[in-house]
């Protein structure tokens, strides 16, 4: 075969690259910008304000022991925490910066692919100045983003993104450069982004594949070489698997290892979690062109079955575009590039790894690219020829337009957490996490009755408190120990006593266990009841040494009976990190005080 020539790919850096850097960044600050008052939600918590591992400071060895194979992504974290506390103004900050590069990233990429595309097909330049920021915008104010950049926690998601795209323009490059030292660093470059992606979230699994893809598609070889290519692919993905078994202690070899390293959850088999990803693909794809129905937590049924008429339409379907992209390759290169990227960014959360959320928007961040791709060909190539160039880029405008409006109009119900959560209970009123997260945060803003009219709406019969709605959502554990906090905010501790009494018969695990000890103690100690509180507090200190909350409250209960010496050694036992540290200084100041008066 004869050399193939090299294009002229644009330079990495260039004039026009500095004014969409611009561009962008004016964008994201105008439809995120009043992002950062938004709240901590879900994982947040869990991840972030009560991990001691971000908390501590910046503590490499506490990172890796907590999460090897993210610890990119929480080390940002904590660097956010060490820097500014659990203040989520500056989480939302950082989350928005990295929004804007992964946004310039986009660019990048599409400016050397559409190099190599217009060389193979002799394109008008027009399209290769437009094309490039149309995507980038495209991606950064699409309102199915917002959920990887406003849900602080999803920040593994867009920085993965960020790092996984900033790869593929470093090995475009470095693919058609002939100086041997910037060809070097380019590929140095190329696997330092991939490596970052990795150690931030595992989707970034499939990059290998993307850059094999890349190379198929946009650089013609033998077809001896390609299964070379395809060979050297497989023994470097062998290589990898028998690191990942021995850098976990497991058998690489072990068909059990390989299973227990690749699922999330034993809840769903691998087929029904497949098979139900058929039908969630297409409500991904759907959202994209129509961004009219997006909320928080959606309630997908489960598929269990291959042979319903659902999956089958949705499986064909999916076989019938992925088979037009490989149909098409050299007459559209990139649009089957696109279509192809999509389903391989989708690979790892909807394919055969069973997940215990079936959907989650933020999951769409990265394999969204694919459709901006799609989306981008057609705007600023397939448009301009059926109506003209002028039309074209007016009806271009309106829509990033109006994806701008929307996103901001999306990001503003993130600030409420209340009508967040209303809306999702809404979409998916048989579900148990929205209505029960809806009514903590009522709960939170001191409506103590409408947050206690849903609890009991979604109180179910299993726990023996409410036989008259089989059908309604379930309570989980942590809306349970929320009931009871609700039921006494009224002031009914009788009955909100009698409430946590029998909820505590039930099944809690050690954690929900503990802070229903510690509800229950704070009612008796209202009731005066002193001695049943300290050992409802004790009880809950022994299920979980690190309830905070029942030391403060047993420590508080000591020092209002002058057990001041008790008191003192039991709070300082609350680290500074603590949101109960305040309230521990101020009762330890009015021991010390009590002290030296009687001194």
């Amino acid at each position: 075969m004869k050399k193939i020539k090299q294009p002229n790919i644009t330079p990495l850096w260039y004039p026009s690259a500095s004014l969409a850097l611009t561009v962008i960044t004016i964008a994201v600050v105008i439809t995120y910008g009043h992002t950062l008052s938004v709240p901590f939600y879900l994982d947040d918590y869990s991840s972030i304000v009560d991990n001691s591992a971000v908390t501590q400071g910046i503590n490499l060895l506490s990172l890796w022991d907590y999460t090897k194979l993210r610890i990119i992504g929480y080390l940002s974290f904590a660097i956010n925490y060490s820097l500014h506390g659990p203040d989520p103004k500056w989480f939302h900050f950082t989350n928005i910066v990295i929004h804007i590069f992964a946004g310039f990233a986009v660019f990048l990429f599409i400016s050397a692919l559409n190099s190599i595309s217009l060389f193979h097909q002799q394109s008008g330049k027009i399209r290769a100045k437009i094309f490039p920021i149309t995507v980038a915008l495209l991606f950064v104010l699409h309102p199915l983003q917002t959920q990887a950049v406003t849900y602080i926690v999803q920040r593994l998601t867009s920085l993965t993104a960020f790092f996984y795209i900033s790869s593929l323009p470093c090995f475009l490059y470095a693919r058609l450069t002939e100086e041997r030292w910037k060809q070097l660093s380019l590929f140095a470059a190329c696997f330092l982004f991939g490596s970052l992606a990795f150690f931030t979230k595992q989707n970034s699994f499939t990059l290998p594949f993307c850059i094999l893809l890349l190379d198929l598609l946009f650089f013609p070889k033998p077809f001896r070489q390609m299964i070379y290519l395809f060979l050297a692919l497989l023994a470097i993905l062998s290589a990898f698997w028998i690191c990942m078994a021995f850098f976990f202690q497991m058998d690489p070899f072990s068909i059990t290892s390989l299973s227990s390293l690749t699922r999330e959850t034993v809840l769903l088999s691998r087929i029904e979690y497949f098979l139900t990803q058929t039908r969630v693909l297409w409500i991904y794809i759907g959202l994209f062109f129509w961004p009219a129905k997006l909320h928080f937590d959606p309630d997908i049924a489960i598929s269990y079955t291959f042979f319903s008429s659902d999956v089958l339409i949705s499986l064909f379907l999916h076989l019938l575009i992925i088979g037009t992209a490989v149909r098409f390759v050299r007459r559209q290169p990139l649009v089957s590039f696109g279509i192809l990227f999509f389903y391989l960014g989708h690979s790892i959360e909807s394919g055969f790894i069973p997940i215990r959320d079936v959907y989650f928007e933020h999951r769409t961040y990265l394999p969204n690219l694919g459709l901006c791709i799609i989306s981008g060909s057609v705007l600023t190539r397939w448009l301009p020829q059926k109506i003209g160039k002028k039309q074209a880029y007016l009806i271009t405008c309106i829509l990033l337009c109006i994806l701008a409006m929307m996103t901001w109009k999306r990001n503003s119900i993130w600030d409420r957490p209340d009508e967040l959560w209303r809306d999702s209970a809404l979409h998916a009123p048989h579900k148990a996490r929205p209505w029960n997260e809806l009514a903590k945060h009522l709960l939170q803003q001191g409506d103590n009755s409408g947050a206690l009219d849903i609890f009991l709406q979604t109180m179910h019969k299993s726990y023996g408190l409410n036989d008259t709605a089989p059908d309604s959502p379930k309570l989980d554990q942590p809306a349970a120990v929320n009931l009871v906090i609700a039921i006494a905010k009224k002031g009914e501790y009788e009955g909100a006593l009698e409430v946590a009494n029998q909820l505590l018969e039930q099944y809690f695990s050690p954690l929900n266990h503990s802070r229903m000890l510690n509800n229950k103690g704070n009612i008796l100690f209202k009731l005066e009841r002193f001695k049943e509180a300290e050992s409802s507090y004790e009880k809950a200190i022994n299920l979980d040494p690190d309830n905070y909350n029942a030391i403060y409250n047993l420590g508080s209960l000591w020092a209002t009976q002058k057990k001041y010496k008790q008191a003192e050694i039991l709070l300082k036992k609350i680290p500074p990190s603590s949101p109960s540290c305040n309230k521990r200084n101020k009762i330890l100041r009015t021991i010390q005080k009590e002290k030296e008066e009687k001194k």
